[in-house]
């Protein structure tokens, strides 16, 4: 199922090049690999298998802060790349356990019917930050709507990994 293209994100990089090469970067046709795929009636894949990817494609690189751990393993969390969204509830044992309020994480939110889980790495921000991060996701995608927003950072995550990284180094100069 995976090509040998020279592109193999099992070879090249990690859960975020994964999840932007089956779900995000279209192909020559205007379909993702996973479109594709359904396009194809799922050849090679089991149900199980096929339901998983239809649940994976709900995922969406985002900016998630903390609010309040609502038991020993959920934690209420906001999504700042779309305030107009109901706070998430996300399953993480580690995540609640570790809970600090209002602490900003860039990461990858898996929706379910009816839970929400962190899916790969994730990589705190510093809250000061966390404004000129997103204004510079928004300007750079040309959208207003959170999704376009969220797909466009996920097509081009080392280029918001930069601006992060200048934006902690402005940071630390000034101290």
């Amino acid at each position: 199922m995976l090509s040998n293209d020279g592109d193999d994100p099992i070879v090249t990089g990690g859960f975020g090049a994964v999840q932007s090469w089956l779900f995000d970067r279209e192909e020559s046709d205007g379909q993702t690999r996973v479109q594709k795929w359904e396009a194809e009636g799922w050849p090679e894949f089991t149900q199980d298998e096929q339901r998983l990817l239809r649940f994976r494609a709900t995922t969406e690189l985002t900016l998630i802060e903390m609010v309040k751990v609502e038991a020993d393993h959920a934690t209420r969390v906001r999504d700042l790349l779309d305030p107009n969204r109901e706070d998430l509830i996300v399953f993480d044992f580690t995540l609640a356990s570790h809970f600090v309020p209002f602490q900003v994480i860039l990461t990858h939110t898996l929706q379910l019917p009816h839970l929400c889980s962190i899916e790969g790495n994730d990589v705190g921000v510093d809250p000061k930050q966390t404004a000129d991060l997103i204004a510079y996701v928004r300007k750079r995608s040309g959208s207003n709507d959170p999704a376009e927003q969220k797909r466009w950072w996920g097509l081009n995550a080392p280029e918001v990994a930069s601006e992060h990284e200048r934006l902690l180094s402005e940071g630390h100069q000034r101290i």
